[in-house]
Protein backbone atom coordinates (compact mmCIF):
# COMPACT_ATOMS: atom_id res chain seq x y z
CA UNK A 1 0.00 0.00 0.00
CA UNK A 2 1.17 3.51 -1.06
CA UNK A 3 1.41 6.25 1.67
CA UNK A 4 2.68 8.66 -0.61
CA UNK A 5 0.66 9.22 -3.76
CA UNK A 6 3.73 8.79 -6.69
CA UNK A 7 2.10 9.80 -10.80
CA UNK A 8 4.92 8.81 -12.67
CA UNK A 9 4.82 10.39 -15.75
CA UNK A 10 7.02 8.12 -18.49
CA UNK A 11 7.30 8.32 -22.26
CA UNK A 12 10.34 8.54 -25.10
CA UNK A 13 12.40 11.67 -24.62
CA UNK A 14 10.13 13.89 -26.43
CA UNK A 15 7.10 12.97 -26.03
CA UNK A 16 5.72 15.79 -23.68
CA UNK A 17 6.46 14.40 -20.09
CA UNK A 18 7.72 17.82 -18.49
CA UNK A 19 4.99 19.80 -19.80
CA UNK A 20 2.50 17.70 -18.86
CA UNK A 21 4.01 16.93 -15.57
CA UNK A 22 4.34 20.90 -14.93
CA UNK A 23 0.58 21.89 -15.62
CA UNK A 24 -0.09 18.48 -13.82
CA UNK A 25 1.40 19.62 -10.77
CA UNK A 26 0.04 23.17 -10.67
CA UNK A 27 -3.47 21.61 -11.31
CA UNK A 28 -3.25 19.21 -8.78
CA UNK A 29 -1.20 21.31 -6.03
CA UNK A 30 1.70 18.37 -5.99
CA UNK A 31 5.61 18.37 -6.32
CA UNK A 32 6.99 18.19 -9.64
CA UNK A 33 10.53 16.18 -9.91
CA UNK A 34 12.63 16.32 -12.58
CA UNK A 35 14.52 12.70 -12.52
CA UNK A 36 17.20 14.11 -15.29
CA UNK A 37 17.50 17.28 -12.98
CA UNK A 38 17.63 14.92 -10.01
CA UNK A 39 20.31 12.59 -11.10
CA UNK A 40 22.51 15.18 -12.00
CA UNK A 41 22.28 16.76 -8.78
CA UNK A 42 21.93 14.24 -6.16
CA UNK A 43 24.43 12.29 -8.41
CA UNK A 44 21.79 9.36 -8.93
CA UNK A 45 24.31 7.93 -12.12
CA UNK A 46 26.74 5.10 -12.11
CA UNK A 47 28.42 6.36 -14.90
CA UNK A 48 28.56 9.07 -18.37
CA UNK A 49 27.82 7.75 -21.55
CA UNK A 50 29.81 10.41 -24.04
CA UNK A 51 28.60 8.93 -26.72
CA UNK A 52 25.27 9.68 -25.99
CA UNK A 53 25.65 12.55 -24.22
CA UNK A 54 23.83 11.15 -21.39
CA UNK A 55 24.07 9.63 -17.35
CA UNK A 56 23.56 5.97 -16.94
CA UNK A 57 21.20 6.07 -13.76
CA UNK A 58 21.93 3.85 -10.96
CA UNK A 59 18.05 2.41 -10.48
CA UNK A 60 19.09 1.68 -6.98
CA UNK A 61 20.42 4.90 -6.32
CA UNK A 62 16.88 6.65 -7.27
CA UNK A 63 14.19 4.49 -5.83
CA UNK A 64 16.18 5.05 -2.81
CA UNK A 65 16.14 8.71 -3.27
CA UNK A 66 12.73 8.82 -3.79
CA UNK A 67 11.54 6.37 -1.20
CA UNK A 68 12.79 9.49 1.02
CA UNK A 69 9.93 11.52 -0.49
CA UNK A 70 7.11 11.83 2.35
CA UNK A 71 4.53 14.02 0.00
CA UNK A 72 2.50 12.88 -2.51
CA UNK A 73 4.72 14.21 -6.43
CA UNK A 74 4.69 13.83 -10.05
CA UNK A 75 7.82 12.00 -10.99
CA UNK A 76 8.68 12.85 -14.65
CA UNK A 77 11.34 11.11 -17.12
CA UNK A 78 11.38 8.41 -19.42
CA UNK A 79 12.62 6.29 -16.47
CA UNK A 80 10.04 7.28 -14.15
CA UNK A 81 8.09 4.06 -14.36
CA UNK A 82 11.27 2.39 -13.09
CA UNK A 83 9.84 3.40 -9.42
CA UNK A 84 7.38 2.23 -7.86
CA UNK A 85 3.73 4.35 -8.27
CA UNK A 86 0.69 4.60 -7.52
CA UNK A 87 -0.39 5.18 -11.20
CA UNK A 88 1.91 5.78 -14.31
CA UNK A 89 1.22 7.51 -17.32
CA UNK A 90 2.46 6.31 -20.36
CA UNK A 91 3.25 9.29 -22.92
CA UNK A 92 3.34 8.64 -26.65
CA UNK A 93 3.77 10.43 -29.76
CA UNK A 94 3.47 9.48 -33.66
CA UNK A 95 7.30 8.55 -34.84
CA UNK A 96 7.68 11.24 -37.36
CA UNK A 97 6.27 13.86 -35.26
CA UNK A 98 8.74 12.84 -32.67
CA UNK A 99 11.87 12.27 -35.10
CA UNK A 100 11.23 16.02 -35.87
CA UNK A 101 11.16 17.18 -32.29
CA UNK A 102 14.52 15.34 -31.32
CA UNK A 103 15.90 17.09 -34.36
CA UNK A 104 14.55 20.48 -32.83
CA UNK A 105 16.45 19.30 -29.90
CA UNK A 106 19.93 18.93 -31.76
CA UNK A 107 20.33 15.30 -30.92
CA UNK A 108 22.75 13.24 -32.39
CA UNK A 109 21.13 11.15 -35.51
CA UNK A 110 21.89 7.77 -33.55
CA UNK A 111 20.10 8.85 -30.04
CA UNK A 112 17.14 10.08 -32.58
CA UNK A 113 17.37 6.54 -34.08
CA UNK A 114 17.22 4.78 -30.88
CA UNK A 115 14.49 6.79 -29.46
CA UNK A 116 12.56 6.80 -32.37
CA UNK A 117 12.52 2.77 -32.41
CA UNK A 118 11.88 2.60 -28.83
CA UNK A 119 8.25 4.69 -29.82
CA UNK A 120 7.74 2.77 -32.87
CA UNK A 121 8.05 -0.98 -30.30
CA UNK A 122 6.79 0.62 -27.60
CA UNK A 123 9.44 -0.34 -24.82
CA UNK A 124 7.65 1.89 -22.01
CA UNK A 125 4.58 0.28 -22.49
CA UNK A 126 6.16 -2.95 -22.74
CA UNK A 127 8.21 -2.63 -19.33
CA UNK A 128 5.15 -1.54 -17.84
CA UNK A 129 2.00 -3.66 -19.57
CA UNK A 130 1.82 -6.31 -16.33
CA UNK A 131 0.86 -3.15 -13.43
CA UNK A 132 -2.04 -1.74 -12.76
CA UNK A 133 -2.73 1.39 -13.50
CA UNK A 134 -1.60 2.39 -16.37
CA UNK A 135 -2.68 4.85 -18.76
CA UNK A 136 -1.38 5.48 -22.56
CA UNK A 137 -1.79 8.94 -24.04
CA UNK A 138 -1.47 10.37 -27.61
CA UNK A 139 -0.02 13.53 -27.41
CA UNK A 140 0.83 13.74 -30.78
CA UNK A 141 -1.40 16.88 -31.65
CA UNK A 142 -2.96 18.18 -28.67
CA UNK A 143 -1.18 19.64 -25.40
CA UNK A 144 -4.67 20.54 -23.97
CA UNK A 145 -6.13 16.85 -24.70
CA UNK A 146 -3.17 15.19 -23.40
CA UNK A 147 -3.82 17.32 -19.80
CA UNK A 148 -7.38 16.88 -19.84
CA UNK A 149 -6.65 12.21 -20.44
CA UNK A 150 -3.94 12.43 -17.78
CA UNK A 151 -6.80 14.35 -15.02
CA UNK A 152 -9.47 11.31 -16.08
CA UNK A 153 -6.62 8.83 -15.48
CA UNK A 154 -5.16 10.34 -12.37
CA UNK A 155 -8.86 10.45 -11.29
CA UNK A 156 -9.20 6.80 -12.36
CA UNK A 157 -11.95 7.92 -15.12
CA UNK A 158 -9.60 7.23 -17.88
CA UNK A 159 -10.61 4.58 -20.69
CA UNK A 160 -7.29 2.54 -20.90
CA UNK A 161 -6.12 2.20 -24.08
CA UNK A 162 -2.99 0.40 -26.20
CA UNK A 163 -1.14 1.95 -28.70
CA UNK A 164 0.51 0.16 -31.07
CA UNK A 165 2.05 2.54 -34.01
CA UNK A 166 2.84 -0.98 -36.17
CA UNK A 167 -0.90 -1.85 -36.34
CA UNK A 168 -1.84 1.73 -37.07
CA UNK A 169 0.70 1.34 -40.34
CA UNK A 170 2.77 4.73 -39.04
Amino acid sequence: MFLVKIISITGTPGTGKTYLAKKLSKKLGIKHIEIGKIVKKEKLYSSYDKKMKSYIVSESKLKKYISKIKEDFILDGHLSHLVRSTIVIVLRCEPKVLERRLKRRKYSREKIRQNVESEIIGLISYEVRKRKNVYEIDCTKSKKSCLKQAISAVKGKAKKQEIDWCRKGI
